[in-house]
């Protein structure tokens, strides 16, 4: 192990779980905002079947004509809480399971435990916030209505309307739609996330920043380059998964999105990957991946970045009050 990445093992035991929190919340904010146009053209593809099929640029400016440039903020609402409490919860259960694992009388290596604790810090940040992701997808899918023209109810009362509708005939049900296909792509996504991305920090660190105080090392760019190729790579490797939990998570949206607009999916994770492949072929799956890798590209980078600068600024304010 080189003096980088012991480095890397003294930081995350100096962390505590307030500060691993609050930093996380701050990344999930930050890279919130700046990728949302991304998640919404995302979104609108992933749900299209071959018969109504266009391309990222097409979507993205038939949307802008049709429904104005704020609607590449769609869902926002949810998603400005969804990414913090994510944010938080991940990188917290993340920090403790790591030490958890690491104070184990015969410790695992160095990357089962990155990936072990990854994985289940990804499956424990998206079932607590689910709900709020389901409702973020329904917004973002939700084709053009006049808000509030004759009564008719605003596109976030209108979706809410609809989950308490299917609440009523199966309670809690509804809001976890698509769970299972969601678990099942973000537990080897997280998982190869952090193996990635703790594996590549302390060598790009050395590349980099040879003297720890250039600015490649000052401005964060080794943590942004690492959180750049582990977000692509492991988002390429399990993309069919979140293309089924979308499929999955508008099903029973009804009218509010257009007549005939989405396919029609009634069994669960399994049933529906099979009908997207009969349907539209593999490339159904990865319908979206373009836009998709355009999007973890960045979030990957911004989000990694905001969480370990904030550290950095927690730990200097912890200093400055211990002095």
């Amino acid at each position: 192990m080189n003096l980088s990445e012991l480095e890397t093992e003294k930081g995350k035991k100096d962390v505590s779980q307030t500060q691993s929190a609050i930093a996380g919340a701050v990344a999930g904010v930050v890279s919130r905002f700046i990728i949302a146009p991304l998640d919404v053209i995302k979104i609108r593809l992933q749900l299209q079947s071959r018969a109504h099929t266009s391309g990222a640029v097409r979507t993205l400016i038939t949307l802008v004509q049709h429904e104005g440039v704020r609607a590449l903020w769609k869902g926002n609402i949810p998603a400005s809480v969804l990414y913090p409490f994510y944010g938080s919860v991940q990188f917290s259960t993340y920090r403790r399971l790591t030490h958890a694992m690491q104070d184990l009388p015969t410790p695992p290596g160095k990357n089962t435990i990155n990936f072990v604790a990854g994985g289940l810090a990804g499956a424990a940040a998206t079932t607590a916030t689910y709900p709020l992701d389901l409702l973020r997808t329904r917004l973002a899918a939700a084709y053009h209505q006049a808000p509030s023209i004759n009564g008719s109810p605003r596109p976030l009362t209108a979706a809410l309307l609809a989950l308490h509708a299917e609440h009523r005939q199966q309670p809690l049900r509804p809001y976890f739609r698509g769970l299972p296909a969601a678990l099942a792509g973000i537990v080897p996504y997280m998982g190869l996330f952090f193996l990635i991305y703790e594996g590549l920090r302390g060598p790009l660190n050395t590349l980099l920043s040879p003297h720890r105080a250039n600015w490649a090392s000052v401005l964060g760019a080794p943590d942004a380059l690492a959180g750049t190729i582990a977000s692509v790579a492991s988002k390429t490797a399990v993309f069919p998964f979140d293309t089924v939990r979308k499929r999955m998570q508008v099903q029973g949206q009804g009218a509010a999105s257009g007549p005939n607009v989405f396919p029609v999916h009634t069994g669960g994770v399994v049933k529906t990957l099979r009908e997207v492949v009969a349907r539209d072929g593999v490339r159904g799956l990865y319908r979206g991946l373009g836009i998709g890798l355009a999007k973890a590209a960045p979030v990957g980078a911004i989000t990694v970045w905001a969480y370990e600068r904030c550290l950095y600024v927690l730990r200097k304010i912890e200093e400055v009050a211990g002095d």
